[in-house]
């Protein structure tokens, strides 16, 4: 074997060795991915949940707001009711003069 075969053998070696270590590189690059993508995939669930959560409680929301606006317009009439009765029963004492009388 000559000295340039040598040297094309010493280059080929080196070469295998490097490619040896790129696709150990490789290989933990890929489990190091395949770790991100289970925690992307928790990360996505986690959001799923939160998205429905999120949804209930809007929902729950709506509905307080509108027992809340359904409320306040029933005691708005009964308000209007009290004072048409409060009313009413002024006019009757004062027609029958049962009211004191202011100086």
């Amino acid at each position: 074997m000559n000295e340039f075969e040598k040297l094309v053998l010493e280059k080929l070696e080196t070469i295998g060795q490097r490619m040896d270590h790129v696709e150990e590189e490789i290989g933990g690059v890929r489990k190091g991915v395949k770790e991100i993508q289970g925690e992307i995939k928790k990360l996505q669930n986690d959001v799923e949940v939160l998205k429905i959560k999120q949804d209930l409680t809007q929902k729950k929301l709506d509905d307080l707001t509108l027992n809340v606006k359904i409320s306040e317009r029933a005691i708005r009439s009964d308000i209007r009711k009290l004072q048409d009765g409060q009313e009413t029963i002024l006019t009757i004492l004062d027609g029958n003069d049962l009211l004191p009388k202011m100086n």
